[in-house]
């Protein structure tokens, strides 16, 4: 049973790679269009899903061992962790895209004022996010592109020479589950 679960993990593991090297593919040849971030976004689902199930069976594997006493019980801390992992990867980068499936041709339509823009360059790629306040002032937050961060920073800059009261406001088309923004549309409007 446990050379079972090893090979299983292996299988597991070649297939992994095998759907990184679509994945990798799949960025060099893109341009940064929308369309293009869903369709590689579609295109990863493989290689998440392979991803989940490898630390799903790395779990399993771990409580089997737990079991027959092969190895000590602190192990199966680790066991949980790799499935709570294993769970959260499934649902956020396979199921949610899969969800959205519906939407991709009609995606949900939201606008929102009082804009403000974060941008961190602390991991290896940046965040960029926009926030806003929808009409029943709940305030959401969605992960845009850079050409998206200058345009609102050039609309704020257009602000700050304006008189009066004046406000940014979004309307931002997305995919309900994954968040996916697939177009955006700013301007400066008067309180």
């Amino acid at each position: 049973m446990i050379k079972h679960w090893q090979s299983l993990i292996r299988i597991t593991g070649i297939l992994s790679l095998g759907c990184l090297i679509l994945m990798i593919i799949s960025h060099f040849v893109s341009n940064d269009s929308i369309q293009e971030e869903i369709l590689i976004r579609y295109l990863s689902i493989p290689f998440w899903t392979s991803i989940c199930l490898l630390l799903i069976f790395i779990a399993l594997y771990l409580f089997m061992m737990v079991h027959d006493h092969k190895i000590n019980f602190s192990t199966s801390l680790l066991a949980v962790l790799l499935l709570a992992s294993g769970g959260f990867i499934g649902y956020r980068e396979a199921i949610c895209p899969l969800l959205d499936l519906s939407y991709v041709n009609d995606p949900q339509m939201i606008r929102l004022d009082h804009l403000q823009f974060y941008y961190s360059n602390l991991a290896d790629s940046p965040t960029i996010q926009l926030y806003g306040y929808d009409q029943s002032g709940e305030k959401m937050n969605f992960e845009i592109s850079y050409e998206t961060y200058e345009q609102g920073k050039q609309l704020y800059e257009e602000l700050q020479e304006m008189s009066g009261s004046y406000n940014v406001i979004a309307d931002i088309k997305y995919l309900p589950y994954s968040e996916m923004v697939t177009d955006i549309c700013m301007w400066i409007e008067e309180m």
